[in-house]
């Protein structure tokens, strides 16, 4: 019997610039397939260590939050069947 493989897996963009004060800019664009859906994160960092360690901490926490995410990130007024 062969292993089932998902080919929908969540992609994930970083990038890290300096901008003209010497502080860090990290952007991550994560794109989840489960529900087609899109977020941008945005935040500076003093030095690169700490912005690698934020990124680090707001990968791990998008991995693991992803339905609360989804779930606040919804417009719910283009859902009808959602009663608020």
């Amino acid at each position: 019997m062969t292993a089932r493989t998902s080919s929908a897996r969540n992609d994930y963009r970083c990038s890290i610039d300096r901008n003209q004060s010497g502080k860090y800019c990290v952007r991550i664009q994560v794109h989840y397939h489960r529900h087609a859906w899109t977020l941008g994160i945005y935040y500076l960092a003093s030095s690169f260590d700490r912005a690698m360690k934020k990124l680090e901490e707001a990968l791990d926490f998008l991995q693991r939050q992803e339905e609360k995410l989804w779930f606040w990130g919804v417009d719910r007024a283009e859902d009808m069947g959602f009663s608020a």
